[in-house]
């Protein structure tokens, strides 16, 4: 019989600090399925071909902060 695993979650980290990306990169692909987006409009190209199981958004970005990508 074959081990069957479970499907990982899916989490897209937002934030335009490229040293935070690479920290969560580090901290949650060993257990979750992970893509990191620089900006509220690269999370938008994203999410017209997946759905997250969550995203974690930095509401300080240069651009579109946080507040606008939820709003």
């Amino acid at each position: 019989m074959r081990n069957m695993r479970p499907e990982r979650e899916l989490i897209i980290m937002v934030d335009d600090n490229i040293t935070n990306l690479t920290v969560a990169k580090n901290n949650l692909s060993g257990k979750y399925d992970l893509i990191t987006a620089p900006s509220g409009k690269k999370l938008f190209e994203i999410l017209e071909r997946v759905q997250p199981d969550l995203i974690l958004l930095d509401i300080e970005m240069s651009g579109m902060n946080g507040s606008e990508v939820i709003g």
